[in-house]
């Protein structure tokens, strides 16, 4: 009897240490997280990755900002598959992040397509794209709703109707696309008003691009006439409820480094991408995020959707 007593105490021990034995809770990191829809207010952040430096569009746009520097960059960065897990890394951090893609054309090499596919499965991302790709090269892709296109249009490789079709293809296959860009470079400025209206009937929103550069012997945008202006600043506008192209943002706040990040060629972090814009880090050693708005130091901030970051 003693020791049928001595075995029940016994047991009713073990099943108090079993009650009071701490759970262990398994910790899912980012990167094990199933495939998921992302909705841009899930995102803190805000990214720019530059990557390809290789674009596909020939003859060359004539209207090209960085080809003459993309010529002389390899097409990848050498540390790609690192900067790649870097990402992934400040997804796990800040994200879900609301990254975008461009720099030369993104679809142009194998690896930032595979790259993409990565991200999207849990990221929110825009591909700036001139769609001259095959449809089977983005099959990896998938088909959640988090990748979509901002697609760019080049009079001189295409014509529009040619162009809209290609959209459509697109999206049947199941990638959205968002609004049309075109550079409202000088010598189609007479067209350019068709063009908008043409993609406004089929349902796309243009995406006017004021011009930055030279043209025959003029600097533009200051040399456009007042009715140039009126046409592509009103185009601007339409799009982004503001036009701010030729205005000073010097001093003004701006969230820049708090909720947006430029990520450079090299894998430095930025604040923005305007001259002398404030290092925040790297892909490979992390990055600190501004804690609220500071001051804008660029005499102009020429991207409209930075504009969305001054307070």
């Amino acid at each position: 009897m003693e020791s049928a007593r001595e075995e029940t105490s016994e047991r009713a021990m073990l099943k108090v240490k079993r009650k009071v034995k701490p759970i262990r809770v398994p910790v899912i990191r980012a990167l094990e997280l199933p495939e998921r829809a992302v909705a841009a207010e899930d995102c803190r952040v805000r990214c720019t990755w530059e990557v390809p430096a290789s674009c596909n569009m020939q003859p060359e746009c004539p209207y090209c900002s960085n080809a003459w520097q993309r010529s002389r960059m390899p097409t990848l960065p050498v540390d790609f598959d690192r900067h790649l897990a870097g990402l992934q890394r400040l997804g796990e951090e800040y994200g879900p992040l609301h990254l975008s893609v461009c720099f030369g054309e993104p679809t142009s090499n194998p690896a930032v397509v595979a790259a993409i596919g990565i991200l999207g499965q849990r990221h929110k991302i825009d591909v700036s794209t001139n769609l001259l790709f095959d449809l089977n090269d983005i099959a990896c892709w998938p088909r959640n709703g988090n990748i979509r296109l901002a697609t760019s249009w080049h009079p001189h490789r295409w014509k529009l109707s040619e162009f809209i079709q290609k959209r459509g293809l697109v999206e049947d296959s199941g990638i959205g696309c968002g609004v049309c860009g075109i550079v409202a470079w000088p010598p189609y400025l007479d067209r350019l008003a068709t063009w908008c209206s043409e993609l406004r009937s089929a349902g796309i929103q243009p995406d006017v691009h004021p011009f930055y550069g030279s043209w025959n012997g003029r600097n533009y945008p200051d040399s456009y006439t007042e009715a140039e202006r009126e046409l592509v600043f009103g185009e601007v506008e339409a799009t982004y409820g503001v036009c701010l192209t030729g205005e000073s943002t010097r001093g003004r706040l701006c969230r820049a480094g708090e909720r947006y990040l430029f990520i450079s060629f090299h894998g430095t972090v930025l604040r923005c991408y305007t001259a002398s814009s404030e290092i925040l880090g790297s892909l490979d050693s992390g990055v600190r995020l501004l804690e609220g708005p500071t001051p804008c130091h660029a005499e102009q901030c020429p991207c409209s959707d930075l504009w969305k970051m001054l307070a």
